[in-house]
């Protein structure tokens, strides 16, 4: 272990990844090379602060939680993905507010996997979030640009949920055959989970 921590230093960038890697897959319990990890989330390789921050799920260490948090506002879209589902691993209420916040990522798969960490979590303040996300999204249906009605109706069939049905089923007369298409792939994305 101490040479894996030394070799998050290396100046090899696959090198630090591989090495993020490897300490991650130790798993819980060890707590000793979180400190280390968290230093490297600073790294100026995007793929290296992806491994750490995946690494940093793996290992479930509440300690991770602040860093990890700030990590949801890294330049690199995969990062902040990685970052997300490392919240989601560790499962504290604490990261509540940070996700909350990420709702608004300009990347959809960053905003689907802040969702589904959000429900993971499971606290009130967390499902609350969620809530008021989809009644936006369901706003955001009546929107006058089609492009904005489309994507609406694209993000709520990926967060599955019945509540959005009646809303998208209204824009399936949209006048806009890209917002229909949306409307129905959603609505057939809900009725394949439920």
């Amino acid at each position: 272990v101490p040479a894996l921590i030394q070799a998050l230093q290396n100046p090899d960038a696959n090198v630090r990844g591989s090495a993020a890697g490897a300490l991650g897959s130790i798993g819980e319990g060890s707590e000793d090379v979180v400190p280390a990890l968290i230093q490297t989330l600073k790294d100026p390789d995007s793929h290296v602060r992806h491994s750490v921050a995946e690494a940093l799920g793996q290992i479930r260490s509440k300690d991770a939680v602040p860093a990890l948090s700030q990590t949801l506002k890294d330049p690199d879209s995969h990062v902040r993905h990685s970052a997300v589902e490392a919240l989601g691993q560790i499962r504290s209420k604490d990261a509540v507010s940070a996700l909350t916040q990420a709702l608004q990522d300009k990347a959809g798969f960053v905003r689907i996997s802040v969702i589904e960490t959000l429900r993971q979590i499971g606290t009130s303040e967390a499902l609350k979030s969620v809530n008021k996300y989809q009644e936006s999204l369901i706003q955001a249906l009546q929107n006058s640009s089609p492009e904005v009605r489309a994507d609406a109706a694209e993000a709520l069939g990926q967060m599955g949920s019945a509540d959005a049905v009646p809303a998208l089923t209204q824009i399936l007369k949209d006048p806009d055959s890209w917002v229909r298409a949306a409307a129905t792939e959603a609505l057939q994305s809900i009725d394949a989970r439920l």
